[in-house]
Formats: structure tokens, sequence, C-alpha cells
């Protein structure tokens, strides 16, 4: 048996699931509080899959095992945005470990359902510094991609994302630039440029244009984010079309974007470029005071905008367990 974590020979064993070793205590309590705690369950119940008897009955095991294993994965992504989102990446590897494994055993080890894990180890391993490693999952990822001949603009977009954030963590802005105006055409191409789901490359697009000091550009993107998610809230009772629901990945980094969009707009001036960001994520807020235009009706009404949607999103799925730092 080898430890979840770290993949040494290991002994301790969850009394919960019965499946789960780990080689010591802290690593069994590092991911008890990463992921373990959520799904320890569902390890369980693979674990104890009765045996079959008749055909049948094996199809009937088959199919809820696997649909176990994608509710985990499920599950582990969800565990890892929120650690991402609370500047805990130490505890986003082992639930995007979890998540990667899990799909692996699903879909297959070059299904494109693997980019969605690999892009979470990259991003914790940007947060931690740890750029070789986040460069040699985000090309895993890639590999996957291009192996699989998938031509998904929507998970183009991600890994383009993923390139972009390991770029601004090497102050190569311009390239970073280029990446999340590709995260921005791809994700419009997959939903249109109007979907809410465009806003997470809006808002790291209009990051790089701040440290290139492009300050109007970035507050008319800025702007575009709170109209689209405004839209999205509330056009949809001038239709007779149901909006989209969201998931749960989704209402997390929608409430880390437009959190940070709004300390912009609240900024006594606009925001410097040469600033330090106020979390590894790129929170941009403290004041630069060059731009006195920064705190203008437009932007005002758009701080009204973002009071009436953060609150929507916040209480959007009332199950979900939130970063304290996205309930302020």
């Amino acid at each position: 048996m080898v430890c979840e974590l770290c993949q040494k020979p290991a002994l301790l064993l969850c009394t919960g699931c019965r499946c789960a070793y780990y080689c010591c205590d802290d690593h069994q309590k590092t991911a008890w509080a990463a992921v373990h705690s959520k799904v320890c369950r569902l390890v369980g119940a693979l674990g104890s899959a009765r045996d079959f008897c008749t055909l049948e009955e094996r199809r009937l095991r088959d199919e809820t095992v696997r649909q176990q294993k994608v509710r985990i994965m499920q599950m582990s992504l969800v565990c890892g945005t929120r650690h991402i989102y609370s500047d805990r990446p130490g505890l986003t590897l082992p639930a995007a470990k979890q998540a990667l494994a899990m799909a692996a055993e699903v879909y297959g080890a070059a299904s494109v359902e693997l980019v969605r894990p690999f892009l979470m180890l990259a991003t914790a391993c940007v947060m931690l510094g740890e750029l070789s490693s986040a460069e040699g999952y985000l090309s895993q990822g890639e590999w996957t991609l291009i192996y699989s001949k998938s031509e998904d603009h929507a998970l183009r977009s991600q890994l383009f994302w993923g390139w972009g954030r390991m770029l601004t963590a090497r102050r190569d802005w311009l390239p970073a630039k280029w990446c999340f105006a590709e995260t921005v055409h791809h994700s419009s191409e997959a939903f249109g440029p109007q979907d809410v789901r465009c806003t997470l490359g809006y808002f790291w697009l209009a990051e790089t244009l701040l440290r290139l000091d492009k300050l109007d550009i970035c507050a008319s993107l800025f702007r575009e984010i709170v109209t689209i998610w405004h839209q999205f809230f509330y056009a949809g009772s001038c239709s007779e079309e149901a909006p989209r629901r969201l998931d749960d990945t989704e209402v997390i980094e929608a409430l880390h974007v437009l959190t940070a969009v709004r300390k912009a707009f609240s900024a006594p001036d606009s925001p410097s470029r040469s600033q330090t960001a106020s979390s590894r994520m790129g929170l941009h807020t403290s004041s630069g005071g060059r731009h006195q235009w920064w705190r203008n009706e437009e932007n005002a009404a758009c701080v009204v905008r973002l009071d009436v949607i953060l609150n929507r999103l916040r209480n959007y799925s009332p199950g979900l367990e939130l970063p304290q730092v996205l309930m302020r």
C-alpha cells in the first residue's frame, strides 16, 4: 500500500472508508482537510461494493461504481477550487490528485476529462511558486488535448488560461496578455461573448493590461464583466428561457472575480501597475493616485450592481461551503 499524498509505502489506514492509506499522521490530516472528509463515505462505498451473481447484477454494480467515481471527481474539483480561492494551494494538490485519479479510472488515461485536474494542479503549483511543476502539468494537459484530437473550445480556453497564469507568475506580461486573449477567444467561440463563462478570461486579460498600464481598457473590461453578470441574473426575467444553472465551481470563481472587480472600483483612485497583489490569485485593489477618472459615475453604478449580484451569488447554492474571503 502507498500513501495517498506522496506515494511512499504506507500502513496508516483511514478507519472511515478503510480504503485510503497514509505514511504518517500529518499526511492523513492534510488529506482530510483537503478533500477526504468530503468523499470518505463515497470511497468506502467503492471498496464495499458486493460481488455480483448475474450479468445484470454485474452491469448494475459497474454503473453504480462509475457514478460514484464521477461524483468523487466532481466533489474533489469543487474542494480544489475552494482551496484555490481561499489561498490554500497546499490543500488544492490532494484534491486535484484525487480528481485526476477518478477521471483516469472512469474515462481513461488519455481522456479530455483529465485536463481540468491537470490545470488545477498547475494553478496550485503556480501559487506555490513551483513553476517548473506547473509547466509540466500544463504540458500534460495540452498533450491530452492534442492526443484526443479534441476541438473543444471550452477546454482550449481553460488551457490558455493556465498558461497565462504561469506567465503572469513569471511576469511575462505580453505573452500572458496573448494567452488571456486566446482564453477569451475560445470561450467566446464555445459559449458566445456575452456568456458568464467568458468573464474569467475578461478578468485576467484586464489584470494583465493593468500591469501594462492600459487602465482605460482595464476599466472597460471590468464594466463588461459586471454587465454580463447583471444580464445573466436579470435579463432572464424578460425572457421565456430560464437562465442556465451554475455549478459550484462557477459560483466560487464568479465570486472571486466580482469581489476583485468591486474592490478595484471602490479604490480611492485607479489601481497602479506597480502595486503589490493582495493575494497570490491577483487582487489589485490598492490606490495608485494617478488617474482620478477611475471613480466616475459609470464605475460607481457598477459598484451598486455588483453588491446586488454578489448577494445573489452568495445565496445561490445554500449548501455550498464558500471561502470566508468571498463572504465579505
